[in-house]
């Protein structure tokens, strides 16, 4: 919990000398950024802003991970600036590349091996 009076959650935190911080948000069925996809984008920039703000401004990595094909990504633009603001980084999960990128850096916050290298 963050935020005020603990009423904002991180979808997903790991610490490993800093804190990461994860916000979620599942894109696959807009057709275009209306008010919904805005408020997802910006809920999720308001709790990494708590996050940030409770955990430690240089303490805490944020990053906001969602879900859009090639074309929707095209087509919520507005909301994943919106987002883009307050993380360090931003991942879409249909994307392969990206994916994996995301999940070897939580995996190597947590200490564990990469999922895709063979090292």
């Amino acid at each position: 919990p963050v935020g005020p009076s603990g009423k904002l959650h991180v979808d997903f935190v790991v610490k490993n000398g800093v804190y990461h911080a994860t916000e979620t948000a599942d894109f696959r069925s807009a057709h275009d950024t209306g008010t919904p996809e805005l408020k997802e984008a910006a809920l999720a920039s308001v709790t990494l802003q708590c996050a940030r703000e409770q955990l430690g401004q240089t303490g805490t990595k944020c990053y906001f991970v969602y879900s859009a094909s090639t074309i929707i990504e095209s087509a919520i633009s507005p909301a994943l600036q919106l987002a883009e603001r307050s993380v360090d980084k931003m991942f879409n999960i249909d994307s392969g590349d990206q994916r994996r990128d995301y999940f070897d850096l939580i995996l190597a916050a947590a200490g564990s091996p990469s999922l895709f290298n063979s090292n």
